[in-house]
């Protein structure tokens, strides 16, 4: 249900942020990534919940995501990435007047 709030966001800023000759490999590793979460996860998401419980482990999960947002929130050149992107975007006077 978040998937579309975040992903719309990241895939933004991965086009911005990389040259266009460079965004097929730079989205390739991204997919690929994403697609091995899904099973690893699942490797030790279902040993664990027989153990602890399924509650404990949505616990353990919520708790962890928090944690991971306040900690890119304390990182302040991950919070103003997009700041800094935009500022490096913007068009110089000099490409203006080349325009």
């Amino acid at each position: 249900m978040v998937t579309p709030l975040y992903s719309t966001l990241l895939m933004a800023m991965i086009q911005q942020s990389f040259p266009a000759n460079q965004l097929g490999r730079v989205l390739g590793v991204l997919n690929s990534l994403t697609s091995l979460a899904g099973p690893a996860g699942l490797i030790f998401a279902g040993p664990l919940a027989d153990a602890i419980g399924v509650e404990k482990l949505f616990i353990i999960g919520g708790i962890g995501s928090l944690l991971c947002g306040l900690t890119m929130w304390l990182i302040p050149s991950a919070r103003r990435y997009d700041q800094q992107l935009q500022t490096r975007l913007k068009p110089t006077e000099s490409d203006q007047l080349l325009s």
